[in-house]
């Protein structure tokens, strides 16, 4: 996209420059055209941690080449697979997945509610004693 000059967002060196072309109304925002198709460009593998640090390993015997992404158009390291394909996969296995943890969720409270009656019931219940000292 960047050479396509659809999208005007770094196109020239300064907004200023920017402004002065009057590219605003030739081209188009790349963000207005990633937020109108969020879908399509949503991280399926993030998980939103508060408060938590990420400390990478700088060790060079740690370090791993991401393969499926680094060498995906090389014809003779694998077959090329189109990873748009495959984040729709995992989008849908996550819905999946936290449908059944909503249901999971749903079924735990049924028993805890159920329980709680049960506990209240005439019944179960233990009349006081009184003592007399």
């Amino acid at each position: 996209h960047l050479y396509s000059c659809l999208f005007g967002t770094f196109l020239l060196n300064s907004e200023q420059q920017r402004v002065k072309e009057g590219l605003q109304k030739s081209t188009v925002s790349l963000w207005a055209y990633i937020n109108s198709q969020l879908e399509e460009f949503i991280n399926p593998l993030y998980v939103n941690c508060y408060n938590h640090v990420l400390y990478p390993v700088a060790s060079m015997r740690h370090l791993e080449l991401w393969i499926g992404y680094y060498i995906r158009w090389n014809p003779r390291m694998r077959p090329q697979e189109p990873i748009h394909q495959r984040y729709k996969e995992l989008l849908g296995k996550r819905a999946e997945l936290q449908k059944k943890v909503e249901e999971l969720q749903r079924e735990v409270s049924n028993r805890s509610a159920s329980s709680s009656e049960k506990a209240g019931s005439p019944s179960r219940s233990v009349t006081p004693v009184q003592t007399v000292i």
